[in-house]
C-alpha cells in the first residue's frame, strides 16, 4: 500500500463524495475476499460499522472477515450473534486468517498508529487495496486508506457515513436485481448502524450543530421504522432507539466497580468536573482491569462529571509504557451546553497531538517530556481556563 499520510479532509463537493463512493462499491463487485479492521480499545461506533460492512458485503456474495484484538463487550453481545448468524467470522487472532484478502477495509480509526493489526496484518496491505470509511477530522487524523479510495467525511459516526451508502444502495434496484437482493436493508443491518450511530452520541446529546442534529433525526427515525415494521411479538427484539441505547450504556459487574473507583478522585470546580489520575494510579487501573474496559469506562466517567458539574467534564490518565507513555485528556460538555467549544483550549494550550468537536474533544500529552509538578501545573491552569469558558 502507498501510504501518504495526508491530514484528513471532508469532501469538498457533493461530485467527490459520489465519486468516492463509486469507487468503493465498484470495487465491492470486483473483489471477493475482505478483511475488515478498526482502531484500538473498540468502541460502540467502530464494533458496530465493522459488523454493518460485513452484512453489507454478504449481501453482495462476499467473503468478509473481521478482526479485532479485543472481545467484543457483554452489552454488544447481540453484535457478535448477529455475525454468527450471518456466518461472518469475527477473529481475536490474526493466526485465524489465511490467505491474502483481496480488500483491506479500515473503518472508524483516525490513523494507522491506532489501527489493530499486527505484523501479519499489515504484511497484507502491500498485496490489497486498502480502502477507509471514517468521520474523525481532528488536528492529527491522517489517512489510512489509498488515494482515492478514502471515504472521510463529517458526520456524527461511522455509522452515519454507512447509514448514508446503505440509503443509497436500497435505491439501486437494478443493482440489488443483478446479486438477487430481496431486501437490502434488514432488521439486522438496520440495528448495527443504529447501533453506532445513538452509541457515537450518546442518543444525540452531544450533537451541536444543526446538521448534525438533522441527519441524526433523519437516520435515527429511518432506521427505527425498519425495526418496527419487522417487529414480531413476544420476540424481545429492539423496537426503539432507547432500548437500544440502554443496553449499549449497560455495565458489567466490573465496569460499576472501576466506576465507583474512578469517582473517589474526582474533585468539582466552579463549571467543571474533573479527574486527573497520576501515573501509580492510572498504573494501578490498567494493573487490575484491561486496557479496553477502563478506557470505556473512563469515558463514560467523563460525561458523568459532565452531567454533574452542569457544564465539563474533564479526565487524565496516563498509558502503559508499551502502549506510548501518552497522557490522555478527553473533555465533554453537558447535554444542552452549546455555548463551549473546546477547540479553542487546544489552540490556547497549542496542543498538536488530538482534535474533536466543539463539545467533546481528546488529547494527548507526551509524559516523557514533562515532569509531575509540570503535568500538575498544567492541569491547574486548564481547569481554570476551563471554568472561564
Amino acid at each position: 500500500m502507498e501510504k501518504t499520510e495526508e491530514k484528513k479532509r471532508a469532501f469538498s463537493t457533493i461530485a467527490e463524495k459520489n465519486a468516492a463512493m463509486e469507487r468503493i462499491l465498484n470495487n465491492i463487485q470486483d473483489k471477493n475476499s475482505f478483511l475488515l479492521l478498526g482502531h484500538t480499545g473498540v468502541d460502540e461506533d467502530c464494533i458496530a460499522a465493522l459488523v454493518s460492512m460485513a452484512i453489507m458485503l454478504t449481501k453482495f456474495g462476499k467473503s468478509p472477515v473481521i478482526y479485532m484484538a479485543e472481545r467484543i463487550p457483554d452489552q454488544l453481545l447481540y453484535l457478535a450473534n448477529i455475525c454468527a448468524y450471518n456466518k461472518i467470522p469475527v477473529l481475536h487472532d490474526s493466526a485465524g486468517i489465511t490467505g491474502q484478502p483481496d480488500v483491506v477495509c479500515i473503518l472508524d480509526t483516525p490513523k494507522l498508529s491506532m489501527l489493530s493489526a499486527d505484523e501479519k496484518i499489515r504484511s497484507f496491505f502491500s498485496g490489497a487495496l486498502v480502502l477507509e470509511i471514517d468521520h474523525h477530522l481532528q488536528a492529527d487524523a491522517t489517512t489510512c486508506g489509498q488515494p482515492g479510495y478514502c471515504y472521510v467525511d463529517r458526520a456524527s459516526s461511522t455509522c452515519e457515513l454507512l447509514a448514508g451508502i446503505c440509503y443509497k444502495l436500497n435505491r439501486r434496484t437494478t443493482l440489488l436485481k443483478k446479486y438477487h437482493i430481496e431486501e437490502f436493508l434488514t432488521r439486522n443491518l438496520a440495528l448495527c448502524l443504529l447501533t453506532g450511530i445513538i452509541g457515537d452520541t450518546k442518543l444525540g446529546s452531544t450533537l451541536k450543530t444543526n446538521r448534525e442534529k438533522f441527519f441524526y433525526r433523519y437516520f435515527t427515525q429511518y432506521f427505527t421504522r425498519i425495526l418496527i415494521k419487522s417487529y414480531r411479538k413476544n420476540s424481545g427484539n429492539y423496537t426503539d432507539i432507547e432500548d437500544i441505547f440502554s443496553t449499549v450504556q449497560q455495565f458489567s459487574a466490573e465496569e460499576k466497580e472501576i466506576h465507583q473507583e474512578l469517582l473517589a478522585f474526582s474533585h468539582f470546580s466552579k463549571q467543571t468536573g474533573a479527574i486527573f489520575l497520576t501515573e501509580p494510579q492510572s498504573a494501578d487501573f490498567l494493573q487490575k482491569h484491561s486496557g479496553q474496559t477502563f478506557v470505556k469506562v473512563i469515558k463514560t466517567v467523563t460525561d458523568f462529571l459532565a452531567e454533574r458539574s452542569g457544564k465539563i467534564g474533564v479526565t487524565a490518565y496516563y498509558d502503559s509504557p508499551h502502549a506510548g507513555g501518552k497522557i490522555q485528556y478527553r473533555l465533554r460538555a453537558a447535554p444542552g451546553c452549546t455555548a463551549v467549544d473546546f477547540r479553542k483550549i487546544l489552540e490556547t494550550f497549542r496542543i498538536t497531538d488530538g482534535g474533536g468537536h466543539p463539545g467533546a474533544v481528546g488529547f494527548r500529552l507526551d509524559s516523557g517530556k514533562f515532569s509531575a509538578e509540570q503535568i500538575r501545573e498544567f492541569q491547574y491552569q486548564l481547569i481554570r481556563t476551563l471554568d472561564a469558558l
